[in-house]
């Protein structure tokens, strides 16, 4: 073990990828009783148990015919493993993709004493039983033949983690904007409670103030409605003789303005010529837009689906995610 060249480093981390997106989809597909293309990535890679089986191969490299040593430096050198690499990417993107909160003995849901003690197991299984004959296969090609796959492999997982990546940035952003949105109804909901209070009180207050201004107010209503009759009889004959000169007026203006109507008619036909094409560009812009958002919510889609365990802080955001999926 300790003579491999860096190829065949990154032949083991690719099958050891692949053998490990079998296990969880097959594992995960059952539970959900649907297929599901399980991991961060596009392909048919999951690098953490990629990575673990690196990470076991190394630090039991001096101890690969003892068991007991292979079991906890295995278990130890995974656990660690799992913990960072679960730290920084809840910490680059914002999601735990998966979370041990509910399990005993859980650090930040990152791991637990039940994965620790699965990579210890595993550790044993891949020293003993699986990784001999993978050694004697890749040991087996030949050095052009190991590093054509190498670099075939590198240039591919290149090209899925940074798209992957992208994307789970994207879904970040997305959970984010929901947060904030749901923070911003919570402040103004907050807002809208204690206003509601003071304007109760304000408004048994007033109620008292109104009933004794409608009796002081009743009472001199009932003394000026008679002059105010009056007033209004006036007023009504003024309003009569204003309306008929009014009228005259107004006919006379518009049988002068008859030329002038006919070209502004003519403006506004010229102008929802322009409307039009305006409307048509807009309206090709729109569906530019609407098609980039049917992408990226079909990007957000395939991640969660590979991830049905993802958590975010904001369980809210995450629920109302699922829910655009389903539409």
């Amino acid at each position: 073990m300790s003579y491999y060249s860096l190829t065949q480093w990154i032949i083991f981390f690719a099958l050891y990828c692949f053998i490990g997106w079998i296990w969880e989809s097959c594992y995960v597909s059952v539970r959900k009783r649907e297929l599901v293309n399980r991991g961060f990535l596009h392909g048919p890679f999951l690098p953490i148990y990629g990575s673990g089986a690196v990470t076991i191969l190394i630090s039991t490299i001096k101890f690969r015919d003892n068991l007991v040593a292979v079991f906890f430096f295995g278990m130890i050198a995974a656990t660690i493993l799992e913990y960072i690499t679960g730290a920084a990417m809840e910490r680059i993107f914002g999601v735990k993709y998966w979370d041990y909160s509910k399990r005993f003995l859980n650090v930040n849901g990152h791991i637990c004493l039940i994965a620790s003690l699965c990579w210890g197991f595993f550790s044993c299984l891949m020293i003993k039983v699986i990784h001999t004959p993978i050694e004697g296969l890749v040991l087996g090609l030949p050095v052009y033949v190991t590093e054509i796959l190498a670099f075939i492999f590198t240039a591919y997982f290149s090209v899925d983690v940074t798209v992957s990546a992208n994307e789970a940035l994207d879904l970040k952003a997305m959970l984010n904007k929901i947060s904030s949105e749901h923070e911003h109804i919570k402040f103004i909901t907050d807002k809208l409670e204690i206003a509601y209070a003071f304007a109760e009180d304000e408004f048994a207050e007033n109620r008292k103030k109104y009933r004794r201004k409608r009796r002081e107010l009743s009472f001199i209503a009932s003394r000026k409605k008679l002059h105010f009759a009056k007033y209004l009889e006036n007023k009504k004959n003024d309003l009569t003789d204003s309306l008929e000169a009014f009228k005259e007026t107004k006919l006379n203006s518009l049988s002068r303005t008859s030329d002038t109507v006919k070209e502004l008619l003519k403006k506004k036909l010229i102008d929802e010529t322009i409307l039009k094409a305006a409307l048509e560009v807009i309206s090709k812009e729109e569906d530019k837009v609407k098609a980039t958002d049917r992408r990226q919510i079909r990007n957000l889609t395939r991640i969660l689906k590979r991830n049905p365990m993802a958590t975010f802080k904001d369980s809210e955001a995450m629920n109302e995610i699922k829910q655009l999926m389903k539409k």
